[in-house]
């Protein structure tokens, strides 16, 4: 689903949607392995932003359900590392029933693969 081209990470294959293919560094590897589990449907990366520093510049991730009612099954994530932030939506398979599993194997790859990072639960 992750590819490198030119120094930069870009999503994409059937299960990506929206226009923007861009992620931060670091994130494809997290979006390759969230598309491993059972749960993932599809993601969909917004636009990258400049923000402050948060933190110390230590990288963290925010997860949310979606405020569009109509997206009851789609999680926000919101990826910030120094000076940039990212929001990128994930959409997952019976939120509701499956929600303690998603936001566990979530905070593992987290953990595993973005050095530093921690997942903060916002539901």
């Amino acid at each position: 689903m992750a590819k490198k081209i030119g120094g930069k990470n870009h999503v994409a294959g059937s299960r990506v949607s929206g226009g923007h293919t861009t992620v931060i560094n670091g994130v494809a590897k997290i979006l390759n392995r969230f598309a491993g589990q059972g749960w993932f449907v599809s993601v969909r990366p917004g636009e990258i932003t400049t923000g402050k520093k948060v933190g110390g510049g230590a990288p963290f991730v925010s997860v949310k359900r979606h405020q569009n009612i109509l997206q009851k099954n789609t999680l926000t994530l919101t990826f910030k590392r120094s000076g940039v932030v990212q929001k990128i939506y994930i959409q997952v398979v019976d939120l509701e029933k499956n929600m303690q599993v998603i936001i566990g194997d979530m905070a593992g790859i987290i953990k595993d693969l973005w050095k530093g990072a921690k997942l903060i639960d916002r539901m």
